[in-house]
């Protein structure tokens, strides 16, 4: 069982359970869709390694070195060959490079340098791009884990954070994946409620009828008269052959806009599509991210478990030992009065060799009151008497 232990651990799990659906089901073609989950095990190897460069020097490791080179390089041909999009890769590269470089390389004041960067990265994302893919990535992955992290060994406050996030980030997320999955249904959002996302968002919709020059309640017929004046001034056919590259630039991308334009308002479109144009990219980018969040923080809880677990085992054969007196080592270290056992070692000591009643130790992290409470909560579901708890 060790043996069979010791392999399983060595499973790269977050990868395998992150690639199960494309195995089982043949995706391959849309690999694209997994180059930030590679990502961000290229840059953990990219991290470790400058780790240990820093540490050992330059020229330790040549082989260990070329092979994260190597890495790097793969992922740079997968990229190239499955043409995947990075819109989503320098959010990675801030939460699994930079702020853990940060923190190794000035440890004293990592974290506030890091808190810093986040609230600074967010502000800046909401002010220039308003909440895009940036703004997103920063939030699932640096923001709402660096608060986690704190609150992986109290689970209730967990819960209440992890409840709060859904709640605030539900609007985009359920306007994303509705957008992902049943477009069909986006024109079913009330207009108020659209543009009351686009103002949070910081995302003003697109204003076509200026673009055009036309008023609001100018009919189709108006539109398609005022777009065919303007495609005949900016037709790229249309630009003199004299005219300089910075104007001509200008008028191209101007005849883009009016044929966009164009095409959003002579459609028989509903009410909202100017705030769904602007909000649907955003929010599938919010449900996206939000995705990957709830994956690395369930693969997160299963490695805390497992680390409970072992800890629990650990510290059972460690309190099971003999001392020098010939008594078992638990008869020394526990505070027999904080949990409620004081004049009964004995009891410890059944709780400890009876597997029957062994309903595991907790994990002890600071061996203050809440550890203590920890174990006496273990020790009262194994249906063990308690004196009460010293004032």
């Amino acid at each position: 069982m060790g043996w069979i232990d010791t392999q399983l651990a060595r499973i790269p799990w977050r990868m395998t359970l992150i690639f199960l659906p494309a195995l089982l089901n043949g995706q391959w073609a849309d690999m694209s869709f997994y180059s930030p989950f590679i990502f961000g095990q290229v840059l953990s190897s990219a991290r470790t390694e400058l780790f240990r460069l820093h540490s050992e020097g330059i020229f330790s490791n040549r082989i260990k070195s070329a092979w994260v080179l190597a890495q790097i390089a793969a992922f740079a041909g997968f990229v190239q060959y499955f043409e995947a999009q990075g819109r989503y890769l320098s959010s990675f590269f801030f939460s699994s490079f930079i702020c853990p470089s940060i923190r190794h390389f000035f440890p004293k004041h990592g974290d506030v340098m890091v808190y810093t960067l986040v609230v600074v990265g967010l502000s800046a994302a909401w002010l220039i791009q308003g909440m895009g893919p940036l703004f997103w990535g920063i939030l699932f992955l640096q923001g709402i884990p660096e608060v986690q992290r704190h609150l992986w060994f109290k689970p209730s406050k967990n819960i209440v954070l992890i409840a709060a996030v859904f709640l605030i980030t539900g609007p985009w997320v359920s306007l994303g994946t509705v957008a992902y999955q049943k477009p069909d249904w986006l024109p079913s959002f009330p207009i108020w409620y659209l543009e009351i996302l686009c103002v949070l968002s910081n995302a003003a919709p697109v204003d076509y009828h200026a673009i055009l020059g036309v008023h609001r309640s100018a009919s189709e017929k108006q539109i398609a008269s005022q777009y065919r004046r303007l495609a005949l001034v900016y037709h790229p056919d249309k630009i003199p052959v004299d005219t300089s590259e910075d104007e001509r630039l200008f008028m191209t991308n101007k005849f883009t806009e009016i044929g966009e334009a164009q095409e959003m308002l002579s459609r028989q479109r509903s009410e909202g599509a100017k705030e769904l144009a602007e909000l649907v990219p955003r929010c599938v980018a919010a449900a996206f991210l939000c995705l990957i969040w709830i994956s690395h923080m369930c693969m997160d809880l299963l490695e805390i478990e497992q680390m409970k677990i072992k800890n629990s085992d650990k510290m059972r054969a460690d309190l099971r030992q003999k001392a020098p007196d010939g008594k078992p080592v638990c008869h020394h270290v526990v505070n027999l009065k904080a949990i409620g056992l004081e004049g009964h070692p004995e009891l410890l000591e059944r709780y400890l060799e009876d597997d029957s009643l062994f309903d595991g130790l907790p994990l002890v992290r600071e061996n203050n009151l809440d550890d203590v409470m920890d174990m006496r909560e273990c020790l009262l579901n194994a249906g063990i008497k308690l004196a009460p708890l010293p004032k």
